[in-house]
């Protein structure tokens, strides 16, 4: 077996923007991608997500809560990101059950249910990045 190869397959420096108004869930979950290699960098809501975003910071993948106080929610972040910054890999999560805007269908944003486990949000993170990597390579 090829161990480099396996190795190559994870995201390595890469950088995830955690967005949530929920402070422990944010600090948790943010703790949890830096243990898997990730670095991280937190918002607590869209406008600081986008202020992230504009800064200049490689951003590999934002992981927003859709429900957020503020002038945008989580899938109003996503609309901007992916009308601004299409390279940009989005996982959004939510407690309540919602659909994806029709303006959101069909551009790969994947929803996570809450409550969910660490180990398949980091899961879900590596397995978007190595394919959207694939599909840049």
């Amino acid at each position: 077996m090829n161990h480099s190869a396996a190795i190559q397959l994870k995201p390595v420096a890469t950088t995830v923007l955690v967005v949530d108004d929920e402070v422990l869930i944010r600090c948790l979950i943010a703790e949890h991608l830096r243990e898997e290699g990730f670095n991280v960098i937190e918002a607590r809501n869209a406008a600081e997500a986008i202020d992230v975003l504009n800064s200049g910071v490689d951003i590999s993948l934002v992981f927003s809560d859709i429900n957020m106080p503020g002038d945008r929610d989580g899938f109003a972040l996503a609309e901007w990101i992916t009308a601004r910054k299409p390279g940009v890999e989005i996982l959004l999560t939510s407690g309540v059950f919602r659909n994806l805007p029709l303006s959101l269908v069909g551009r790969g944003i994947t929803l996570v249910p809450k409550p969910y486990l660490l180990s398949e949000v980091s899961a879900q993170i590596n397995s978007r990045l190595i394919c959207s990597r694939a599909h840049s390579s």
